[in-house]
């Protein structure tokens, strides 16, 4: 990762626990969740990029990002600089 002029680093990579439900199978009345664990790298000024896909997961769940991961990623902006299209909302172009 690259660093900052003060020599700390300007990117760091952070960890989300998330969590998807269902209803049991085997227990009625009864919910059923895993966690999903995901992953994204945070940058000074920048928006935050998930990497999850990118990330490997050792036995002992220790975390390895590949060293080229600026290259993986795509290039993340804010939504400002997101480009917007007019959106019909005409009920009538549906018939």
């Amino acid at each position: 990762m690259s660093e900052s002029k003060s020599g700390k680093p300007d990117c760091e990579i952070q960890e989300l626990v998330q969590f998807a439900c269902h209803p049991s199978k085997s227990a009625p009345g009864q919910i059923d969740c895993s966690p999903v664990v995901r992953f994204f790298r945070i940058c000074v000024g920048r928006p935050a990029v998930e990497i999850t896909k990118f990330v490997s997961i050792t036995d002992d769940g220790g975390v390895t990002v590949p060293r080229n991961i600026d290259v993986l990623i795509p290039k993340a902006r804010s939504f400002s600089e997101i480009a917007k299209h007019e959106t019909n909302t005409d009920p009538e172009q549906f018939k």
